[in-house]
């Protein structure tokens, strides 16, 4: 399991200044819309939860729901909230995103739903994703990549190609979606409306710090949203991981860099999340549970800026190496 003599003490770091709303009515008729768009999908007040709630509650919990449509009447509860997060946008498709880490509260099965918010959206044309890559670069894809293919994974901020350089090397380029900046500025404007409208309508969730909440997540999409800084936490990642014989990061193609594009060598693998990980011929699940589990992988999530949210990890066929 690694070294335990030593262990590094951190004091938890400051609450984040809240940012002020920028443009109060805007963010509480588009607050107004997410609501009701939560309501159409019945992931507002799930059914699923009346019979929990208290008795005098139930008939506004059956008032609500009777607003859901057709997509309310189908799936299960993660699977209608994620449908609805995927029509409010990136903040709350990245909302989505950190409630999917949390098993050990929502269950399982409700984290699986969320999950595939990570990278198994719709995703945009390729046209679009070459008019970036040149916009962000100075130059056509066609100056740095001998060949660009279809998107094989797309996620609320940006989505991943296939490419290959001059010298064969396979690589993956991540783009980010045209004008999301500006649906990001506008989602957290309605999140910060929210989490003030939270602490002083239900005073028993102060305690949850709701503006602490949403400029954590708001500080998180900052940096999502520059792939250079992206491109240097990968970076940094790949040396401190280099120094463990079973873990290991792909490589930055810093000529593929820029502020709305990201490029990386190609990484092969099976993710940890696939349950059909632990039927792969010759896979040591002990040796790989105790390896995702020494406190050196821990170290690794804290030492770049990357977070488990947003980083992929994946067991690559051989040799096993994560």
């Amino acid at each position: 399991m690694g070294d335990l003599s030593s262990p590094v003490y951190r004091t938890p770091p400051p609450a984040p200044v809240a940012e002020p709303v920028r443009h109060p009515v805007g963010a509480f008729l588009r607050l107004l819309a997410w609501l009701w768009v939560l309501a159409r999908h019945d992931a507002l007040v799930p059914r699923e939860v009346t019979p929990l709630l208290p008795a005098w509650t139930r008939p506004f919990a059956r008032f609500v729901q009777m607003f859901s449509g057709r997509a309310g009447r189908e799936g299960r509860p993660g699977q209608r909230l994620g449908k609805a997060f995927e029509h409010l946008g990136p903040v709350a498709i990245k909302l989505g995103q950190v409630l999917a880490t949390r098993a050990d509260i929502f269950g399982l099965q409700f984290a699986r739903d969320l999950g595939r918010l990570k990278d198994a959206l719709p995703p945009f044309p390729l046209a679009e994703a070459r008019r970036e890559i040149e916009r962000s670069l100075g130059r056509p894809a066609e100056a740095l990549f001998t060949d660009l293919g279809e998107p094989v994974a797309a996620a609320s901020l940006a989505q991943a190609h296939p490419a290959w350089l001059a010298d064969g090397r396979k690589v993956a380029v991540k783009v980010l979606r045209p004008g999301v900046e500006r649906r990001v500025a506008d989602g957290l404007d309605s999140m910060r409306l929210a989490a003030r409208l939270v602490w002083r309508l239900v005073p028993l969730a102060r305690r949850l710090e709701p503006s602490a909440f949403v400029e954590t997540i708001a500080r998180s999409l900052d940096l999502e949203l520059d792939m250079r800084l992206e491109a240097a936490a990968a970076s940094e990642m790949a040396e401190v991981m280099a120094k463990d014989g079973y873990m290991s990061a792909p490589a930055v193609i810093w000529d593929g860099v820029g502020r709305r594009v990201l490029t990386l060598e190609w990484a092969q693998g099976t993710p940890m999340t696939d349950p059909a990980l632990a039927e792969l011929p010759g896979l040591d699940v002990d040796l790989l549970a105790d390896n995702a589990c020494a406190p050196s992988w821990c170290r690794r999530w804290t030492t770049g800026r990357s977070t488990p949210t947003c980083t992929r990890a994946i067991c690559s066929p051989a040799p096993r190496r994560i």
